[in-house]
């Protein structure tokens, strides 16, 4: 149901396996490779010791679905104040390849640097400042350069075409559905005033009529603002400023705001970083202001 692009409320109401806000539990769920047969220990990834349930080709389409709704793992909940003043700028900005836990940054007591897994256990360990050297000559070489950006541009033109028309079914679809509400609810309004003593049970659906208007006004709105930011709109112009000043504050690497400024960056334009033993693989997205 989910590599088809069903919402997790969907599968709940037709599974009843979690809650429709439990979503920690479906997040979980949708990663877990043990359902491929992949069993993860220690940083390390074992392939046969389970016995798999599905096959790689619907993991991954499920994983390019929950890529292509993702918010930003920075963006969705507001970072530890302690990890904002870090000098480690991946830390809570970076996920773990294997089990998908949150990446963070410490110090033994030589006073080395490095990053390590908060979930895998027994956790692995990468030097940090070899890991952000390569972060950031990556950046500078390969992300912040008018060619990528381009690509990234016509891709996210192109996403978006493909989605007009199921945004637009499903608009008129809610369209309808506010109509009828509000015409329901300006009926039973009238119903209720020709009651000379209304039960509690008459006033709780009231109650419940005017959140699911509400409920479907909001969703309404989201889905008209959608529509609205269906191209990106900016020029090459523009694009090359957004490029030049990031290349050259990333190059000021004694700076005391460099770290600061990094994770700000990462924060505008990169969706995921997946990091293990060997590999590093960046997502990067448009910023949302050039929407």
């Amino acid at each position: 149901m989910k590599a088809n692009g069903r919402t997790n409320k969907e599968i709940a109401e037709n599974t009843g396996l979690f809650r429709s806000d439990a979503h920690g539990s479906w997040y979980a769920f949708f990663l877990n490779q043990g359902y491929t047969g992949v069993f993860l220990f220690g940083g390390e990834k074992y392939c046969n010791l389970l016995p798999r349930i599905i096959s790689d080709e619907l993991f991954k389409a499920v994983q390019q679905q929950i890529d292509l709704h993702r918010v930003p793992i920075e963006r969705r909940c507001q970072r530890h104040p302690r990890r904002l003043a870090s000098s480690y700028f991946l830390s809570g900005r970076a996920r773990c390849a294997y089990c998908r836990g949150i990446i963070i940054g410490s110090a033994s007591k030589g006073a080395r640097r490095y990053y390590r897994c908060k979930g895998c256990s027994p956790n692995w360990q990468i030097s940090a400042d070899k890991l952000e050297a390569e972060i950031t000559d990556y950046i500078v070489k390969h992300i912040l350069q008018l060619g990528t950006i381009n690509e990234l541009i016509s891709w996210t033109n192109r996403s978006l075409a493909e989605t007009m028309s199921d945004l637009r079914l499903q608009y008129h679809k809610v369209q309808r559905l506010v109509a009828s509400l509000e015409a329901e609810s300006k009926q039973m309004g009238r119903n209720f005033l020709l009651l000379p003593n209304p039960s509690a049970s008459i006033l709780q659906l009231m109650e419940e009529q005017k959140q699911a208007l509400a409920d479907q006004q909001h969703k309404l709105c989201e889905l008209e603002r959608m529509l609205h930011h269906t191209q990106v709109k900016i020029t090459i112009e523009e694009v090359q400023q957004f490029l030049d000043i990031p290349r050259s504050m990333l190059l000021q690497t004694e700076s005391d705001e460099w770290d600061r400024y990094v994770g700000a960056l990462l924060d505008e334009i990169v969706s995921d970083i997946t990091i293990s033993k060997d590999n590093c693989t960046i997502k990067i997205h448009i910023p949302e202001h050039w929407l």
